[in-house]
């Protein structure tokens, strides 16, 4: 029985990941393609899509457990397991870092502390792509 209901509750995660390629943001109902070499290929970039967005948010919610970190919720409220969904809107709020051309500083501006903070629990990767914006 434990095991039923651990299979049954594990559908939630597969059925929360279909839902996010159904989000009209996720544009997928305006795309018109004709051959079913072409629909195959969307469908498996979607589901790549979806492979990537959940093992980001493992990972993440792992890493920000295992540092005692936090990031802000919608509520306010700090929380260590943050969807995918809010962090994506938390990167989408204007932030700011330092621009550069040919190895010098065009321009300056910071990353929020949310955001600091998830690229710092994601790791050193992760650390290195933005290194120009903390």
């Amino acid at each position: 029985m434990e095991e039923l209901l651990d299979g049954y509750k594990s559908q939630q995660r597969v059925e929360r990941g279909f839902r996010f390629l159904k989000d009209p943001e996720f544009f997928d109902d305006s795309i018109f393609l004709k051959t079913q070499e072409r629909i195959e290929a969307l469908q498996m970039v979607m589901v790549t899509t979806l492979f990537v967005y959940s093992a980001t948010e493992y990972l993440l919610r792992k890493n920000l457990k295992e540092k005692k970190m936090t990031v802000s919720h919608q509520t306010g409220k700090q929380i260590s397991n943050p969807t995918k969904r809010w962090i994506l809107m938390i990167f989408d709020m204007r932030a700011t870092g330092r621009f550069f051309a040919d190895g010098k500083l065009i321009g300056s501006c910071n990353l929020t502390m949310d955001q600091q903070t998830v690229v710092e629990a994601l790791g050193e990767d992760w650390k290195e792509i933005y290194r120009f914006f903390i």
